[in-house]
């Protein structure tokens, strides 16, 4: 956990439509999700303010980013980052190239004018 006035980007991964798990293979022509775990101090998340995420995946064989996505909102807005420590799932859709290696990954802003950037990559995934 971070400290009060902090912010982590803690893990990004890959994981099937609505599960749960973490996946280290995709089944082709199948969307997926890729999700980014988070977690605010105390005082910064009770302050409120900004957040940014932004996503990308890349198919690493052709250096090609094969999708991008982001979320936007405040900390503790029901609507957005409700609890100190937080999943931000990203609908992903399918992907046609098998077996190539695929990695997610996402940066995080927090805050307006004194701005907490984290960078964080998923572990190597195949489509199969």
């Amino acid at each position: 956990m971070p400290n009060a006035n902090d912010a982590e980007l803690v893990r990004v991964y890959p994981r099937n439509a609505g599960g749960e798990i973490a996946e280290e293979t995709i089944p082709t022509a199948t969307a997926f999700e890729v999700v980014a775990e988070a977690e605010a101090g105390l005082t910064l998340f009770n302050g409120g303010g900004p957040y940014n995420l932004i996503l990308t995946v890349e198919d690493l064989a052709t250096s090609a980013i094969v999708h991008t996505d982001s979320k936007t909102g405040n900390l503790h807005e029901a609507a957005g980052w409700s609890a100190q420590a937080f999943q931000f799932p990203f609908a992903v859709p399918a992907q046609t190239v098998v077996n190539d290696p695929y990695q997610a990954r996402v940066v995080l802003t927090v805050g307006a004018a004194d701005r907490i950037v984290e960078y964080q990559e998923s572990a190597v995934f195949v489509i199969v």
